[in-house]
């Protein structure tokens, strides 16, 4: 019964609004009034532009006036920027080019989002430059570039950089025409917009015609023509042809002249671009000329002049257009005011009418859904309190349920919430007795490191048996307290550059003993005068951790070769033995702290476990990889150092360890303060700016000057976080 009452409404209210709509445009204005948001009614205004921007201008115009005026009052900013552009294109495209940038500028003010405020800027900035108000074009492209720089939109703020170039090429001011061009180069090839990079191109051609640098023009004009053909763009290729041509006739190349400005012609016909392609005639008939083709010559100023007389006389029949349209115009207007004044009358009449007629046919339906609504909530309420009263004591029961459920389930809480505080106190407890134990560990470990120094040096000419041992068990106190380091990341290695020789020979003399008494051999094709970056200590407990390994699996009588080859500019070392091998599956393992279950075991020489995470760690901090290969026949543990071709010199290699460790002292960072206040002004796309206050600065120390270096590289590379971080030094 209620659906049916409801399909009554609104069928009754349907035909009331239908009855009352206008005829004219009646399908997009039903439309726009069923919009619920202010974003849909401005797609339906855009539809209603497209509908009759070809057909009923004046209407387009009224009824974009009316929804300007909705969305000013809405405060919808989208809804104002577009039906503000679309009343400036109308105008625009009637050559009323003054009221097209008005209304633009007009609705600015009414704008409150910075990102439609900069659409209405760039559309006025174009159109002032079309009508050649240059300053006007600048100052909004400059205050537009600003909005851009806030939102961050790097696409549009490349155009706007394009712009803002052909607006001060415009104004003959050539040095900033490049300034710009640059900046909007920067962005749009690392964004790749194409179209724009080939405009710039055009732009920077232009710029070296008026100096007269034509060979230079010629170079920018063609970088232009290649994008534009890639993309296209045969209105700008036509612009290219054309400016190509004249800069090679001022070059006195006629025939690359007239070759570039034929193709420009052939455009500009298809185009419809009568005043360029006047100018390729012109020039075509002056290069004939000066190649002594008189008769050729005669031809295409014949052609540019019969063009010229025409579009002479297009000029006088557009004049006398205009001022027929003016008059039509003004005329139209005092009859649809008169007409306006009639309507209004009558429309004040027929909606009097039609308001009593309605009104008495609304009352009427209000009162019959009043008295039927009446009647079924009556008896609705009746049904309900049956079902209410029956609920409630279902409900009571479960209340009941309920309640000594709860009663158990708080008992359990408390129960579960005093083991939690055990659990916690005992777990603190843990904490406690945990570090406590590591740190006795690390200080007797640290406190046994001082005896065995000095036993290793007081039985190195008495007992070798003892000093041996001594020797094995500071290595592993040495490789307890690095991985201390490692699991605190403290752990730190100090590059120099150091002979791969002294620090092989070094670690086999700290393990000779293990060879000779298992009976291992020990060989190598030891390169000689190879210097590397590296930590000559840690590197020499890697070796011996490698040694003692390899030792430890291998069978007495076997052999452990130490290879080296050069690799680019890398030393590969592989340390290779001859013993068991690892199986495949432990492969991934054997570098796990405290695993040493890879291989059985061998009698007489112990294992902590803590050896190879070691090594791995030590490699690691020398910005290596330590690989593993192995098989039945023996293992081989393979890495890489770094070579220092000449270590008299001050190589690039070492140049970039300076850079990781750049610290300026006091005087340095209080010379640098006024250059970092102006690079922190400055975006890290204005690259002309950042060049300028970096040509300011000193070489006055060496730090200072790879401070510059580091900086002019960031910006090259566009990295922002090297940027940030020396800015901050």
């Amino acid at each position: 019964m209620i659906k049916k009452i409801i399909i009554i409404i609104l069928f009754s209210f349907s035909t009331i609004y239908i009855f009352a709509q206008k005829s004219k445009l009646d399908s997009l204005l039903n439309e726009i009034n069923i919009c619920v948001d202010d974003s849909c009614k401005t797609y339906v205004v855009k539809n209603i532009f497209w509908h009759c921007v070809n057909n009923d201008i004046d209407t387009v115009n009224i009824l974009l006036d009316e929804y300007l005026e909705y969305f000013t009052k809405q405060k919808f900013d989208l809804g104002i920027t577009y039906t503000a552009q679309a009343i400036s294109y109308i105008y625009f495209n009637n050559e009323e080019y003054s009221n097209a940038i008005e209304i633009l500028d007009s609705v600015y003010f009414l704008i409150s989002s910075s990102k439609y405020k900069r659409i209405v800027l760039m559309d006025l900035a174009e159109k002032n430059r079309n009508m050649k108000h240059f300053e006007n074009s600048r100052d909004q492209l400059l205050e537009t570039i600003i909005l851009l720089k806030e939102e961050k939109d790097t696409t549009i703020l490349s155009k706007a950089y394009n712009r803002l170039a052909a607006t001060f090429f415009e104004m003959d001011s050539l040095e900033t025409v490049l300034k710009y061009v640059d900046s909007s180069l920067f962005i749009a090839e690392k964004e790749n917009l194409q179209w724009i990079i080939a405009n710039n191109y055009e732009i920077m051609g232009a710029v070296y015609h008026a100096r007269k640098e034509f060979e230079k023009s010629v170079d920018y004009y063609t970088k232009a023509i290649k994008i534009n053909n890639e993309i296209g763009a045969e209105s700008s290729l036509a612009n290219n042809y054309n400016n190509i041509g004249i800069a090679y006739f001022s070059l006195q190349n006629y025939k690359s002249a007239i070759l570039y400005l034929k193709q420009a012609s052939e455009l500009n016909k298809n185009n419809g671009n009568q005043y360029m392609l006047l100018t390729s005639l012109n020039f075509i008939a002056r290069a004939y000329a000066k190649t002594e083709k008189f008769e050729l010559a005669y031809f295409y100023n014949d052609s540019a002049m019969s063009l010229r007389v025409s579009l002479f006389d297009q000029e006088k029949l557009s004049n006398v257009t205009e001022l027929n349209k003016k008059f039509n115009h003004e005329k139209q207007e005092i009859l649809i005011s008169q007409q306006n004044k009639i309507i209004k009358q009558n429309h004040i009449i027929l909606n009097q009418q039609k308001r009593q007629k309605y009104g008495v046919l609304l009352l009427l339906l209000i009162a019959i859904v009043f008295i039927s609504f009446l009647y079924l909530l009556q008896k609705k309420i009746k049904s309900k309190s049956k079902k209410l009263y029956n609920q409630k004591e279902e409900l009571d029961i479960l209340n009941q349920k309920l309640f000594a459920n709860f009663l158990k389930a708080d008992e359990q809480n408390k129960i579960i919430n005093t083991s939690k505080q055990q659990l916690e106190n005992q777990n603190t407890e843990l904490k406690k007795l945990s570090r406590y134990r590591e740190l006795n560990t690390q200080m007797i470990v640290h406190d046994l490191k001082n005896p065995l120094n000095r036993i290793v040096s007081t039985t190195k000419q008495q007992d070798n048996q003892l000093h041996d041992s001594a020797q094995f068990m500071l290595n592993l106190v040495e490789n307890i307290l690095n991985l201390s380091k490692i699991e605190q990341n403290i752990f730190s290695v100090d590059l120099q550059q150091i002979s791969i020789n002294d620090v092989v020979k070094s670690s086999y003399k700290a393990t000779e003993f293990l060879f000779t008494n298992k009976g291992v051999n020990f060989k190598t094709n030891l390169i000689n005068k190879i210097t590397v970056l590296a930590d000559f200590e840690i590197l020499k407990r890697v070796f011996i951790n490698l040694f003692t390994n390899a030792v430890k699996y291998t069978k007495s009588g076997g052999n452990i070769f130490i290879d080296f080859k050069i690799i680019d500019s890398n030393i590969q070392i592989s340390v290779k033995d001859n013993g068991i091998g690892i199986k495949k599956d432990k492969i991934t393992e054997i570098f796990n702290i405290y695993n040493n279950d890879t291989r059985t075991k061998s009698k007489g020489i112990s294992s902590t476990g803590i050896g190879l995470f070691f090594v791995k760690k030590a490699i690691e901090a020398h910005n290596s990889k330590i690989l593993v290969e192995s098989n039945k026949n023996g293992t081989s543990f393979i890495f890489q150092l770094k070579i220092v071709k000449n270590s008299n010199l001050k190589s690039s290699n070492i140049i970039e360890t300076k850079k990781t460790t750049l610290v300026l002292d006091k005087n340095e960072s209080e010379y640098l303060k006024p250059f970092i206040k102006d690079l922190n002004e400055t975006e890290i796309f204005e690259v002309s700016k950042i060049k300028q206050i970096i040509n300011q600065i000193e070489n006055k120390t060496i730090n200072i000057k790879l401070w510059r270096e580091n900086l002019l590289l960031s910006v090259t590379n566009y990295n922002t976080t090297l940027f940030e971080k020396l800015l901050k030094m």
